[in-house]
């Protein structure tokens, strides 16, 4: 097994323990979240763009004009 197949092995078992804890939780009666399937599903949409929280753009220059050693 490649080391690339080992890893999304143990994705996919994580995702899967994560998956079932998760609705464990939600069915729980004391559980109380704003978080619906349709918030849940639609983060999971966007997870890989810049609304997700992690900025795309590039950080800008800095204008020190001291030299960087």
């Amino acid at each position: 097994m490649s080391a690339k197949a080992a890893n999304q092995d143990k994705f996919s078992a994580a995702k899967a323990k994560s998956d079932a804890k998760l609705s464990r939780l939600r069915k729980s009666s004391s559980y109380k979240s704003f978080c619906s399937q349709d918030a849940v599903e639609a983060f999971a949409e966007v997870s890989g763009s810049g609304y997700a929280g992690k900025s795309q753009r590039k950080p800008k220059p800095s204008r020190d004009n001291s030299p960087s050693c």
